[in-house]
């Protein structure tokens, strides 16, 4: 009698483990499946990713995804993939309007002070819809100042509230932002506008081995 118990749990044990391989693999074949599905475009790309950027000043940098994050500002809608290039971390962000627009931007050591600015002049800039101010040589262009709220790997929902100042370099491809959240510093963050043209991806995902 105890045989027999022994060998109809050894068969039990047998098929849920082929059981949970199947559905393993079978799990794999569909993330396999949606990643050729998707096109190798930067706003299909997901943890994992990888991709090339052109045209920048220390040359084309190679990143893996470490991260994909959400913005909302009203109606408008962008996301900022958090790459790695060794010890490198940079943020692009990009948004499909009319065309896509692309930037990559790192967060820079400098405090507000440094670029002489304080929290007056800001307000001024975002009140007065325009200005401008010099830094490192260069003369940077008021673009435009909002609140938008940031979503940690796109969740849904009301994401957390920040303010934040965009400025360009006149006759140059260089960007500056300032951003805020409530109870904490400023932060400022350097980068330029990239062609899309300039980025090619890939691979979407950790999947996407095509």
């Amino acid at each position: 009698m105890l045989w027999r118990i022994l060998v109809a749990a050894a068969l039990t044990l047998a098929i849920l483990y082929f059981w949970q391989r199947m559905r393993a693999a079978k799990a794999s074949a569909d993330r396999d499946r949606a990643s050729l599905a998707r096109p190798k475009t930067l706003p299909n790309v997901r943890v994992g990713g990888v991709l090339s950027v052109r045209g920048l000043p220390d040359g084309e940098k190679n990143l893996v995804v470490a991260k994909r994050h959400g913005y909302s500002q009203g109606s408008s809608r962008w996301g900022e993939l958090v790459a790695e290039d060794g010890t490198d971390q940079v943020f692009l962000e990009f948004e499909e309007d009319d065309r896509l627009e692309v930037s990559l931007t790192r967060q820079s050591k400098e405090r507000l002070s440094d670029l002489q600015l304080d929290e007056d002049a800001l307000i001024r800039f975002d009140e007065d819809e325009d200005g401008t101010f010099e830094h490192d040589g260069k003369r940077w262009r008021y673009v435009e100042s909002a609140e938008a709220f940031f979503h940690e790997d796109g969740r849904p929902g009301p994401g957390d509230g920040f303010y934040y100042w965009d400025f360009e370099e006149v006759g140059g491809p260089g960007l500056i932002s300032v951003e805020r959240y409530e109870g904490e510093p400023f932060t400022v963050f350097r980068g330029q506008k990239i062609r899309p043209e300039d980025v090619s991806v890939w691979s979407v995902d950790s999947a996407d081995t095509a």
